[in-house]
């Protein structure tokens, strides 16, 4: 079976296996090399994009394979709503699975997942997008001229914005996304936060997010405060006056289309981006940090000299303005890191020691201490008064 489905995959015509990355699927085939597996694995290669599994739309699974099922339970469990193609020789009751049944040639394989690609972009669920009209191009307009005026004076109130290191969180998306993840998982229900923005749907026991917005919207829409949404909305009788966060106990991972975000990346990318290079309010830059644990470098959004700015505060405490005198780095590489980090928790914050009052110091003087040999002194002192 496997020799003629390989003399098959062989004798496709050179000007069908090439397709730009941009225009191919993304296809992950996990599971151990079997002559199956890599057949379809080359023939991915040649017509679509081959990928790691956290990078996929698709999955293609031999289910005859060896602990195929162990496989596939944790593929459901990591993307649940991802598409799976699976293969097998019997049929497949399972209507979450598309089946392609063995043996199959290049075209039948190409079919399905034309197929499914085309299901892929058809959403289940339509989400009315909040930022139409005057809000969603004052987000994406924002240059730094603005963000730099708005955002002082969220801070400080002040026009010299030189001497600020610090942001408040509670005053950016951050902050609500944080309380709302607090609350999906402390109730385990799936719930929907509306922030002046697109709906973003939080799934706590799968630890994933949808929002209805790519990486340059929700740039633009975390580099203003919360409270510039609501100046520029409190003319518009249609819009949303306020921060809402409610339960959505019916939906699902499957209702929504193409694939979730974890919500500790999601969390990650808006803490950096609502940074905007500052520290939160409670790190004072001279303060002494240290990291908990090395985070996921590979996934987050990280500055150049991420290595090294781990490494210093992985060894041991240090202040965020110690990191930047020792690499000799920019402020917001550094201080935008240490935000993003502390969001997520890795940041442990050592408590300052006080400083004692010289005037108490005095009041608070120790009685002086008696020399080791007072007694012995004494004893002598006594024998020549005898004598």
């Amino acid at each position: 079976m496997h020799g003629k489905m390989l003399s098959a995959f062989s004798q496709l015509p050179l000007e069908t296996k090439t397709m730009s990355t941009e225009q191919a699927l993304k296809i992950n085939i996990p599971g151990s090399d079997n002559a199956l597996v890599n057949i379809v694995r080359a023939f991915v290669r040649q017509r679509y994009h081959l990928v790691d599994d956290d990078q996929a739309d698709i999955c293609i699974i031999d289910l005859d394979a060896y602990k195929a099922k162990s496989l596939l339970d944790t593929i459901r469990e990591r993307y649940p709503i991802r598409p799976i193609i699976g293969l097998s020789l019997n049929d497949v009751d399972d209507d979450t699975i598309v089946h392609l049944k063995k043996p199959f040639r290049p075209d039948d394989l190409s079919k399905v997942l034309e197929s499914v690609k085309a299901n892929i972009a058809t959403p289940k669920v339509v989400v009315s997008r909040k930022t139409e009209g005057s809000l969603h191009h004052a987000a994406q307009a924002v240059t730094e001229t603005k963000l730099s005026s708005e955002r002082h004076v969220a801070h400080t109130g002040v026009t010299n914005r030189i001497n600020t290191v610090h942001y408040n969180p509670a005053e950016f998306l951050q902050g609500t996304l944080i309380n709302a993840y607090h609350k999906a998982s402390n109730t385990g229900l799936v719930l929907r936060l509306e922030a002046w923005w697109n709906p973003i749907f939080i799934f706590p026991k799968q630890r994933k997010i949808w929002v209805d917005a790519d990486n340059r919207q929700l740039q633009a829409y975390c580099q203003l405060p919360l409270t510039a949404f609501a100046r520029r909305q409190a003319s518009d009788s249609n819009a949303a006056s306020q921060v809402k966060i409610s339960p959505e106990p019916m939906l699902s991972t499957k209702d929504f289309p193409g694939p979730l975000e974890s919500m500790d990346v999601f969390l990650w990318k808006v803490s950096w981006w609502n940074a905007g290079g500052l520290l939160p309010k409670e790190i004072d830059e001279n303060q002494s940090i240290q990291l908990k644990y090395w985070p996921n470098i590979t996934r987050y959004l990280c500055p150049e000299h991420v290595v090294q700015i781990c490494a210093l505060l992985y060894q041991g405490a240090i202040s965020p303005f110690r990191i930047v005198e020792v690499l000799e780095l920019e402020h917001k590489e550094v201080y935008g890191f240490i935000s993003a980090a502390n969001a997520l928790g890795l940041i442990d914050i050592k408590q300052r020691q006080r400083k004692k009052d010289p005037e108490t110091a005095k009041k608070t003087k120790p009685a002086p201490t008696k020399p080791r040999n007072a007694g012995l002194l004494r004893r002598i002192l006594s024998h020549i008064k005898k004598h």
